[in-house]
């Protein structure tokens, strides 16, 4: 059986303006040839800093933006090319879990209403009995009881409202689930809360899983397989052990110090760099005279890749 999904060679640039008022413009390089393969019931972690091209990554598998080349093949499709009825049929077994759980529940919706309009549009139960039994499943699922079937998103707190995305999420019982930064807008207390459910679902269902993250510790935690961004591009990616246990590149090694508390990270991985030289030439301590001039490709095995000339 091959993978569940497939993402080959994609890439999405911007064109911005260097200031607010000059003519001239600069490429931003979000994502810069991604490559990766997911399969069923695994669960990939993405690591990087903020800007390093991890959530861009996320909305370009899903369509959400549009990636200006390259392939995502879900489920044997291709979906850059697929038919738009083709595409609307795959949606129910993709789904998205977005940072910030308040701006992305209606406001004006019940959780009922919230998790119920999904299980309708996607035909997951019909008729009002069987709908109504259907939300309370979900909602039971994600550990809430029927109490908060009646309430909006402001009457729930954070960890809440996120267990309520996290249900609209499954309602359509998908393959693939995308979790962009589901916890980083949590108190620390309730993110142990929302990992706990994460890797609960995983135990029970046999959904695959793209966790995007800049907290090492909950992807070393949830996920089978490590990809490391850096300024859009893949710098090192293997399985978790190999990667925690033995990292080969040098930003990874300083992400790792910095989840530990052995190093702060001052600034932020921004995407606008110059594509003749390795991305992390400014920064790595390990620098030669090649670096500067020639990308790195990643090499190794299956196992464990890196795109370094000095690992």
């Amino acid at each position: 059986m091959g993978p569940l999904l497939s993402v080959l060679d994609v890439r999405k640039h911007y064109e911005v303006r260097r200031t607010l008022f000059s003519v001239a413009k600069e490429t931003i390089r979000a994502v810069d040839g991604v490559s990766f393969h997911l399969g069923a019931g695994e669960t990939l972690g993405v690591v990087g800093e903020s800007g390093s091209g991890k959530s861009t990554l996320a909305r370009c598998v899903l369509l959400l933006e549009r990636p200006d080349s390259g392939e995502v093949v879900f489920d044997g499709v291709n979906l850059l090319t697929a038919g738009s009825e083709e595409v609307k049929r795959l949606r129910k077994r993709m789904q998205i879990i977005f940072q910030d759980p308040y701006s992305s529940l209606n406001p004006r919706m019940k959780v009922r209403e919230i998790i119920a309009e999904p299980v309708r549009f996607h035909g997951m139960a019909k008729g009002k009995t069987d709908v109504e039994a259907r939300v309370g499943e979900i909602l039971r699922s994600v550990g809430l009881d029927e109490d908060f079937l009646k309430k909006y998103p402001h009457e729930m707190s954070g960890g809440q409202r996120q267990r309520v995305a996290i249900g609209r999420a499954l309602a359509t019982e998908p393959a693939l689930v995308i979790a962009d930064e589901p916890v980083s807008s949590l108190d620390v207390s309730i993110q142990a809360q929302i990992v706990n459910l994460f890797l609960d679902i995983r135990e029970r269902t046999d959904i695959s899983m793209v966790f995007v993250s800049h907290d090492l510790n909950i992807v070393r935690f949830l996920s089978d397989r490590i990809l490391v961004l850096y300024k859009g591009k893949v710098v090192e990616t293997g399985g978790r052990d190999q990667v925690f246990l033995n990292p080969l590149h040098p930003y990874t090694r300083m992400l790792i110090r910095a989840s530990q508390g052995d190093f702060t990270l001052r600034e932020e991985a921004t995407n606008g760099a110059d594509p003749s030289g390795c991305p992390y030439y400014d920064k790595c301590e390990d620098r030669k005279r090649e670096c500067a001039g020639q990308v790195p490709e990643l090499s190794g095995n299956e196992d464990h890749r890196v795109a370094c000339f000095h690992a």
